[in-house]
């Protein structure tokens, strides 16, 4: 199982612009890892745990935070033909306020394998 170290910037449209890094972890089709956001103002950074599919390009993942209300977040992404970027959305799942924002992550030089 090799784990990937990702980094990009995020814009959710509640919060705005922002930084995010994620350690991804690839078996068959199956992801797991951890990420983390970081944003201007401290008290809206976030990070925990993911899960999702890959098929061919195409990933999708839920993001469960550390801290908050308890809200999910389902993102879908593609990957550029090299595998080095991925660019997508996201939107909260059960939660009492609609998220939604949009992500890009490079691959880190320094991924791990």
């Amino acid at each position: 199982m090799a784990s990937l170290r990702w980094v990009g910037t995020t814009f959710d449209d509640i919060v705005g612009p922002g930084n995010i890094r994620a350690t991804i972890s690839q078996t068959a089709s199956s992801l797991s890892g951890t990420w983390a956001s970081t944003f201007s103002d401290p008290s809206d950074d976030n990070g925990g745990t993911l899960g999702g599919n890959m098929n061919g390009a195409s990933v999708s993942a839920t993001l469960t935070p550390r801290y908050g209300p308890g809200c999910q977040y389902a993102v879908t992404a593609t990957l550029n033909s090299g595998a080095t970027q991925m660019t997508g959305s996201y939107v909260s799942v059960s939660c009492n306020i609609a998220v939604t924002g949009s992500i890009t992550l490079t691959k880190a030089s320094n991924a791990t394998a």
